[in-house]
């Protein structure tokens, strides 16, 4: 295929110089990174019947691997409190999250919601479905599952958001890591 110096120059031309008449390349872009966080206490938690009970995770004690998250963001998990810290992000960045846990159950055909709980105690809060589920046997599963938020408002800059789950009958379960991808605009 031939081009003629003169089309392919105001092509590339107006990519390298938008001046030049091309079309301007626009100017953000998505950066992104990613951070896992995994818990050093793997105790189950009480999770009573049709309550909503926050699970927890101590990151300090089971390992923080957060090198690789995008510059200018140093943590998204406060393991103190086990919730989302979303303080470093700006509007218009998203967050991905994978949540991997274990939940036991003593009875059959019961079932539980996972939720995220996000810009908790704010006028904005919101509950995000993530996992929902039925157990036919009693016993213990491993729930994972992948789902992602977006930094909409001022709120969720603001506010901690958490996973909080409720089962129909009393249960117990632990989160056992969290894996965040962060994607920020500019």
């Amino acid at each position: 295929m031939l081009f003629k110096a003169t089309t392919f120059d105001s092509v590339l031309g107006g990519l390298i110089s938008p001046s030049a008449g091309g079309t301007p390349l626009p100017s953000d872009n998505l950066t992104g990174g990613w951070a896992a966080y995994f818990n050093g206490d793997l105790t189950p938690i009480a999770i009573p019947a049709a309550t909503p009970t926050k699970l927890t995770l101590d990151a300090d004690s089971g390992g923080i691997q957060d090198e690789y998250l995008p510059l200018g963001v140093t943590k998204i998990w406060d393991s103190v409190n086990s919730q989302f810290d979303f303080s470093e992000l700006a509007l218009g960045d998203m967050v991905d999250i994978r949540v991997d846990g274990s939940l036991t159950n003593s009875g059959i055909n019961e079932s539980f919601v996972l939720n995220f709980i996000g810009a908790l105690g704010s006028a904005g809060e919101y509950t995000l479905p993530f996992a929902s589920g039925n157990r036919l046997f009693s016993g213990k599963s491993i729930v994972s599952r992948y789902n992602g938020v977006f930094i909409g408002t001022q709120d969720m800059i603001d506010n901690p958001s958490e996973m909080q789950i409720v089962t129909t009958d009393a249960a117990s379960g632990f989160l056992v890591d969290i894996y965040v991808k962060v994607l920020r605009l500019g």
